[in-house]
């Protein structure tokens, strides 16, 4: 286990790097910069040229991405915590299934017409959530079971729908595909003060929530007797995981493997203690999506490929990887 000064420390790193990133997220894409231009940008008095105006272009998605990133990131230690399960992602409330079903619905109900495709996609994430964990937490004890097999089946219904409504539309259905790869072109810095307003409070709360996350992780009875209140702790982690999740998704679509892979990372420094595994998590997984968001804008320069899609396929062997030294590190 690890001293109080090395995990102090190794956050200060995830921090500088965030920062770091951040800054590769203004100077790369299709028309690369130096980071002289971002030190004339934010430091200079002098008058503003052509490199000025492009890093203005990149700040709102470069923002939007950090963003999503970390909320992901939290989202998904949140589950893990919750569940007590390592393959648990914020997918597992339906977040996805419910955006989408919202956005289809939209397309034959009247009165949901007239309402932006964010506050579509939160309020479905954010109502589906609700109904899975409903469904998962109804009995006094709080199954964990049922949470997983309720945003199997809900999940599963609510994807069947999508499908069979989409394929009557061609038009939907061919926004749709490109909505479902996770892409963070055309972001605005309206998105991004729709998105904070619900993403910020969830983080502060949900940063709070590690220590009961470690009496939780003992066992549910070991932590009443520790005088933990389980089921408001519990319905507190699912409320922060589905608005984090559910904004970030509302932003730029579902984004794979950042909310699994970023607890992870973060586990491989911390253990499992959620005092400082979620703050890692915050940090590593805006880093993750800033350096996806990144590849996916130089890969196929001047054109981009969608951010998920980068995430995607970088997410598979980073966790194999990060599988086979758990798997070390338990002999």
């Amino acid at each position: 286990m690890k001293s109080t000064a090395s995990l102090f420390f190794g956050l200060a790193v995830a921090a500088v790097l965030t920062v770091a990133a951040l800054a590769c997220g203004l100077v790369f894409g299709s028309k690369p910069l130096a980071f002289a231009d971002l030190q004339h940008y934010f430091f200079s008095d002098g008058p503003r040229i052509y490199n000025d105006w492009v890093i203005d272009s990149r700040l709102p998605r470069t923002f939007a991405v950090a963003c999503c990133g970390g909320a992901l990131g939290l989202s998904g230690a949140l589950m893990q915590g919750l569940t007590r399960n390592p393959l648990a992602d914020p997918g597992l409330l339906g977040v996805n299934a419910g955006a989408a079903a919202a956005i289809v619905s939209a397309l034959w109900i009247p009165f949901l017409q007239n309402i932006s495709e964010f506050w579509l996609a939160l309020g479905g994430s954010l109502v589906v959530s609700a109904l899975i964990c409903g469904i998962g937490l109804s009995s006094r004890r709080g199954s964990y079971g049922k949470l997983v097999l309720a945003g199997a089946a809900v999940g599963a219904a609510l994807s069947a729908y999508v499908s069979a409504i989409s394929q009557l539309n061609p038009i939907l259905f061919d926004y749709l595909r490109f909505w479902n790869s996770g892409s963070f072109g055309g972001v605005t810095l309206q998105t991004i003060g729709d998105m904070l307003p619900f993403a910020v409070p969830a983080a502060i709360v949900a940063l709070l929530l590690g220590y009961h996350l470690n009496l939780i992780a003992l066992g549910t009875e070991t932590a009443r007797s520790l005088g933990t209140r389980v089921l408001p702790v519990q319905l507190v982690v699912l409320v922060c995981a589905a608005v984090l999740a559910g904004s970030s998704v509302a932003v730029a679509g579902p984004v794979a493997f950042v909310g699994l892979a970023a607890a992870h990372i973060a586990r491989m420094w911390t253990g499992n203690d959620y005092r400082w595994l979620l703050p890692y998590s915050l940090f590593i997984g805006t880093c993750l999506l800033v350096f996806s968001d990144i590849l996916a804008r130089i890969v196929l320069s001047p054109t981009e490929i969608a951010t998920g899609i980068i995430t995607a396929l970088a997410g598979a062997p980073l966790l194999y990887v990060v599988a086979l030294r758990s798997k070390g590190a338990n002999k």
